[in-house]
């Protein structure tokens, strides 16, 4: 991905490219979408690129359901409870897929989480002793704050 120096990015809005996928990722969850990639633009120095269709992308983002906990349930070997969803196609193309919450801090947090994968960051150790205030990547939820210091100095070392 992005060996050039540039990320071609799609993001769902149609829900015609999977099957699972039937709802239109929101306005707002594409917004959401756009700031944190701008994020990573500006530490990485890797452009993005907005393209029309699947096809051409190289990181592609799918919203599952409009409702809250309506998607992953539909897939066979995925956590149902699972609210996000990173899915690697090789070397090149990579899919985030993602439930809307009654939150939408938490729907931001699912999606800066998965992007977090994107970029190379890993599960950590112990997850649930990790709060979000903390680490994008912990999973003790108690507010959205972004990418923290300790997120950012990861970041910093893998660009």
């Amino acid at each position: 991905m992005y060996d050039d120096g540039v990320l071609d990015i799609y993001i769902d809005h149609h829900g015609l490219m999977r099957d699972n996928a039937v709802d239109l990722t929101s306005t707002e969850n594409a917004g959401y979408i756009a700031e944190a990639l701008y994020y990573f633009e500006e530490i990485t120095g890797i452009k993005m690129n907005y393209v029309d269709s699947e096809s051409k992308s190289e990181l592609s983002f799918h919203q599952l359901s409009s409702e809250p906990f309506q998607g992953f349930e539909r897939w066979a070997g995925v956590n149902p409870n699972a609210a996000g969803l990173i899915h690697a196609k090789g070397d090149q193309d990579t899919n985030i897929y993602f439930e809307n919450q009654q939150d939408p801090d938490l729907t931001k947090h699912i999606i800066f989480h998965e992007i977090a994968h994107a970029f190379g960051a890993y599960e950590l150790q112990n997850p649930g002793a990790v709060t979000s205030s903390q680490s994008v990547m912990g999973y003790d939820y108690n507010g959205f704050f972004g990418y923290t210091e300790s997120d950012q100095a990861l970041f910093e070392s893998l660009y």
